[in-house]
């Protein structure tokens, strides 16, 4: 698959149930790294590939102003992490899985989402926060 692409962006989408209600965005880093702003230490990220295409920082792709996880604060949305929410800290956060990590590679980028069910409880819920997060994308 990724031989097609120059370059392939891919959402692994899910639902959670954690007590601090925020969209969690998992790219392969554990919460040690995200708590202690280690992320320069690392190369096995699931948007490594972004990183290396574009000439930013890792800490700029994953929470920097020009990330994903800006953009979706912009759109009122709580993200772990983000420029507002840097780090999980002792909450709940769910790092990424198999997807992100089987498919990454050195022109694929993964980006897990975990949306909290205030965010899917109702219709309402569903198609507004839905056209933010598309306006984020």
């Amino acid at each position: 698959m990724s031989s097609v692409y120059k370059n392939l962006l891919i959402f692994d989408i899910h639902g959670q149930l954690h007590p601090e209600d925020w969209i969690e965005l998992g790219y392969l880093l554990d919460m040690i790294k995200l708590n202690n702003d280690l992320l320069s230490e690392t190369r096995f990220s699931s948007v490594n590939a972004l990183k290396v295409s574009s000439g930013y920082s890792i800490e700029e792709v994953i929470r920097g102003r020009a990330s994903l996880d800006a953009f979706m604060d912009q759109q009122g949305f709580r993200v772990v992490p983000s420029p507002s929410i840097k780090s999980p800290g002792k909450g709940n956060y769910f790092t990424g899985g198999f997807t992100s990590s089987y498919h990454k590679s050195s022109n694929v980028n993964t980006i897990q989402m975990e949306f909290p069910s205030s965010l899917r409880t109702t219709l309402d819920n569903f198609k507004n926060d839905g056209a933010k997060l598309a306006k984020s994308i």
